[in-house]
């Protein structure tokens, strides 16, 4: 499981400017890894989501802390959050999905400032980091339609003072100072020849919020008036979501009165990073394609179709050049419970990591 955050904050949605809850992990160096042959420990950033909030998904759900500790074990800093509504997130989980699809962008935006602030790329193996985008569930369904790198960075360059893009931004360079005060202290007690010299305690960090009244009171409303959902009605909503992420515009909402009590700050709307993302379409199968992709599903879950997903993955995979890896795990279901068969997803994920690491490691000579 996790341990304890590096930082808790908070960042606005890119789809409204809601602020929803992060938290950033920087991950330890192992003794026998620390500056082995003079490479660094830290091998790039990921971000992983949350199933399904109105079924209890959020941060804690244990494939999140189960698969987020496999990435900071294998040397990510890792940033896990809140989509809106889940835990004591403000807001509610749309039926459309695009919000959500917002609210991962805004980590998006996040992670590439961060990476790209001044010293941070020097922490990280030869220089070159990787970035992994991922999910469980609802949360690689929203992963799946991220817009490409190129859009998001496109999107932080045109970033205008007082937008929330530029609030995003601000964030990242806080925490990334934050960590690179740690990597200093990592190197001191690495260079200490004082044997009783313990490793440099990591105190969490907490900014950003909600200083809006207005928004702590809607925190509150929601954390008392608590859901239920049936689960048969969840099930069919998906398929309409992940058609209606594909097909809705990206109308801004910005001036409808029912959403005005769920923005907290930055108004108005932050234009130009919503017609950037507006003007993007994402063709999920491609995307799989071209880039290095892993998808593990259960031969017994009963809330997705495993034929269904063997035959979307198979058709992916036989795409020219595809880059996507799937694997069907036998009588896994949806929610990985066994810790057999937990374990073997985790493995899967582990040796994929690995082979993507000595793939860059080979590139760079």
């Amino acid at each position: 499981m996790l341990p304890s955050p590096s930082a808790s904050f908070t960042l606005p949605s890119s789809h409204d400017n809601l602020e929803i809850d992060c938290r950033l992990y920087f991950p330890r160096p192992r003794a026998q890894n620390r500056e082995a042959e003079g490479e660094t420990y830290v091998k790039g950033c990921a971000i992983f989501a949350h199933p399904y909030a109105p079924l209890g998904g959020c941060y804690d759900d244990p494939v999140v802390q189960s698969v987020g500790s496999l990435l900071l074990k294998q040397g990510f800093l890792l940033t896990t959050f809140n989509f809106r509504g889940a835990d004591k997130s403000p807001g509610r989980t749309s039926w459309t999905g695009r919000a959500e699809v917002g609210d991962y962008v805004s980590l998006y935006i996040f992670t590439l400032a961060f990476l790209n602030a001044p010293h941070i790329v020097e922490q990280m193996t030869h220089g070159c980091p990787l970035l992994v985008l991922g999910g469980y569930s609802y949360g690689s369904m929203v992963a799946a339609h991220l817009p490409g790198i190129d859009t998001m960075l496109k999107a932080l360059q045109h970033a205008e003072l007082g937008s929330a893009t530029h609030e995003i931004k601000q964030r990242a360079n806080e925490l990334a100072q934050t960590f690179l005060d740690y990597c200093e202290a990592q190197r001191d007690v690495r260079l200490s020849s004082n044997k009783a010299h313990n490793e440099p305690s990591l105190q969490g960090t907490t900014f950003g919020g909600y200083e809006s009244p207005a928004a702590a009171q809607k925190i509150t409303r929601d954390a008392q008036r608590g859901m239920s959902l049936d689960v048969d009605r969840v099930r069919h909503s998906i398929d309409k979501i992940r058609h209606k992420i594909r097909n809705e515009s990206t109308t801004s909402r910005a001036n409808d009165p029912k959403q005005q009590s769920d923005r907290t700050r930055f108004d108005p709307q932050d234009k130009k990073l919503s017609a950037i993302i507006g003007s993007h379409t994402t063709d999920t199968r491609q995307a799989l394609s071209s880039v290095p992709s892993l998808v593990v599903f259960g031969s017994a879950d009963h809330f997705t179709s495993s034929r269904k997903a063997r035959n979307w993955c198979q058709a992916i995979k036989e795409k020219p050049g595809s880059k996507l890896q799937f694997h069907e795990v036998a009588e896994a279901g949806h929610f990985w419970h066994d810790e057999n068969i937990g374990s073997m997803m985790r493995k899967l994920a582990a040796d994929w990591l690995q082979a993507i690491l000595e793939q860059q490691r080979t590139a760079l000579g």
